[in-house]
């Protein structure tokens, strides 16, 4: 106990030098009772004893000598190595003068001074939290010392100091940082959406468009950013051309319009009786977004219809497991392609794996196989949630989907067999083995995308075929966007209503002692999200009633006045293109 106290007391007196005294007299008897652990004492001493003006010296030799064992049993020792003080192991003594002031001062001058900080990284670090604090003076003039001390300047500080001009009230500053900038040749995006957002602000909206159709000749691309605060301005000035045209332009160039933009387009369009029409392609629009709309815009949306002549009756709603709406009791739109469309999207995914090595044994596997009704993603299903390979949860997944009585497949890749493959226990290697014996596992070879493979085999097997996987396959939704005709959105619809997502929990309660095969964690079960049947986006039914898909699962479903066709559109054709094609940037503004 002394030993281990006198050794942390040292290493605490190394930072709180006036602890060091007192800790000396318990490490000499600490060395003088056990001399076997002299040389690192001696090594502490000796780093405490460079921070401060003690004194270590060679004079008391050690009372007990050290335990002798068999040369045998313990490996010849080594030589001590030279200390950096004149301390030897054999013995030691520790003259601990009283600290005087002129220690101190003269410790404190030999003592290596702290870096000091680079000027350009503590200034910019000051620019950074004024625009946090929206304090614009103070950092435009830390910008202002950084030019003076002829420092250099990045495109990122560029970025922060042109957020904080267009936080002023005139525009000015920032057109002149933006011109500075153009020289320096340093032009990012942002620069120009804070010029847009400063001169929206100050009422200049002609000038705000042509900043913005400046971006493409500069060599940069469009973003969302850019357009949003033109968006929301010319809502609330109740421009509704020049938005029609920035909204058909954002559409041709596939950017998402923001929900603050939308909020408030329905917010205006609330109080403008004129522009129905406008309201319902901006229902379409949002049907291009392929997901539920948040509170905001659901009650925007909600305030919009109840705002409509007629007047409409507005009610919110859920719908059953077979897709039916409580409110009036009409069928959602089915969520399956027709068979035409699977057939494009089947011959995209097959297109794609044209050139990998491993194919035409893919190919023979599947019409060995069979028809399956299930696939699964083995390697996310193997590592959801683990640091390591869990063989074991995907055989919750097997087990789960038997239950329901779907035949499935697997789908890895070949290197979860290697030797030096580590799984999280033994269990899951022999899980592993297990399924690729029974060929219920395909091995992937590891050059290979394995997502293409699994997404064939999916598609390949039908219409009602379940695809088992967390996986957001966004590279597969860019690769598809860039083909052709609505490829993208088919795969998007395809993926909402085929894909099942996983979720482990354990049925035994922990076990942390003695337990080697799950990592101290019970039996690993498995529960699936049923896969939709009908289409979870904006739609309207043949007798026009309007379906939006809200939080939580809550639907806003809207009847007209009359029970009649009203304001419809056909879901595959209008809703792809609500807004009129825009040629060019130039008839855009021309328009505008």
């Amino acid at each position: 106990f002394s030993q281990t106290l006198a050794f942390q007391t040292l290493w605490v007196s190394c930072m709180w030098r006036h602890v060091l005294v007192r800790a000396v007299p318990l490490l000499q008897h600490s060395i003088k009772a056990h001399p076997c652990n002299a040389p690192k004492a001696l090594r502490l001493l000796s780093t405490a004893s460079a921070a401060s003006d003690l004194k270590v010296e060679n004079e008391v030799k050690p009372s007990t000598p050290p335990i002798a064992t068999p040369a045998a049993a313990t490996p010849a020792a080594e030589p001590a190595k030279e200390l950096p003080s004149n301390a030897q192991v054999e013995g030691v003594h520790v003259a601990a003068p009283a600290l005087t002031q002129e220690a101190q001062a003269e410790g404190a001058a030999e003592a290596p001074r702290r870096k000091e900080r680079d000027p350009l990284a503590e200034l910019f670090s000051k620019v950074s939290f004024c625009c946090r604090d929206g304090k614009v003076d103070e950092g435009i003039n830390y910008f202002l010392e950084i030019k003076r001390l002829g420092l250099p300047v990045s495109p990122e500080l560029y970025s922060n100091v042109m957020y904080l001009f267009s936080l002023r009230t005139s525009p000015d500053g920032a057109l002149a940082l933006l011109e500075e900038i153009k020289e320096m040749n340093m032009l990012r995006e942002a620069h120009f959406a804070s010029v847009i957002a400063c001169l929206v602000r100050t009422g200049k909206m002609d000038q705000a468009l042509k900043t913005l159709y400046e971006i493409e000749p500069s060599g940069l691309q469009l973003r969302t950013r850019s357009f949003t605060p033109l968006l929301v301005a010319l809502s609330e000035h109740g421009l509704y051309d020049t938005l029609r045209t920035l909204l058909a332009d954002m559409v041709r160039r596939d950017l998402v319009v923001e929900r603050p933009a939308l909020v408030s387009l329905f917010t205006s369009l609330s109080t403008q009786p004129d522009h129905i029409a406008f309201g319902f392609e901006l229902l379409g629009l949002l049907r291009l977004e392929a997901r539920a709309l948040a509170l905001p815009l659901f009650e925007a949306v909600r305030t919009w219809f109840n705002a409509l002549p007629g007047p409409w009756t507005v009610k919110t709603a859920y719908v059953n497991q077979r897709g039916v709406c409580f409110a009036c009791t009409n069928p959602l739109e089915s969520i399956e392609l027709s068979a035409e469309r699977h057939k494009a999207l089947t011959d995209a995914i097959d297109a794609q794996l044209q050139g990998q090595p491993d194919l035409q044994r893919f190919r023979e596997w599947l019409d060995q196989v069979g028809p399956v009704d299930a696939v699964i993603d083995g390697l996310n299903a193997g590592y959801w949630g683990r640091r390591l390979f869990d063989g074991t949860q995907i055989d919750a997944v097997l087990r789960q989907l038997q239950h329901t009585g779907k035949r499935a497949i697997v789908l890895a890749r070949e290197h979860i067999l290697s030797p030096t493959f580590r799984h999280s226990s033994e269990a899951s290697l022999a899980t592993v083995k297990r399924l690729h014996e029974e060929n219920r596992l395909f091995l992937i070879l590891d050059e290979c995308a394995d997502d293409v493979f699994f997404l064939y085999a999916a598609i390949r097997n039908g219409m009602n075929v379940e695809l088992v996987t967390n996986d957001e396959l966004r590279d597969h939704l860019f690769s598809l966007r860039q083909l052709p005709g609505p490829l993208g959105q088919d795969f998007v619809r395809w993926q909402r209503g085929h894909q099942v997502r996983h979720t482990f929990f354990f049925k035994k309660p922990p076990v942390f002692k003695g337990d080697k095969s799950g990592l101290g964690r019970g039996d690993v079960q498995c529960m699936l999200r049923p896969r939709l049947v009908h289409d979870n986006v904006v739609q309207c039914s043949q007798h026009s009633h309007w379906h939006v898909p809200g939080p939580d699962g809550l639907w806003l479903c809207c009847k007209p006045p009359r029970y009649e066709r009203c304001y419809s559109f056909d879901p595959d054709s209008a809703a792809r293109a609500p807004f009129p094609a825009v040629s060019t940037p130039a008839a855009a503004v021309a328009a505008a």
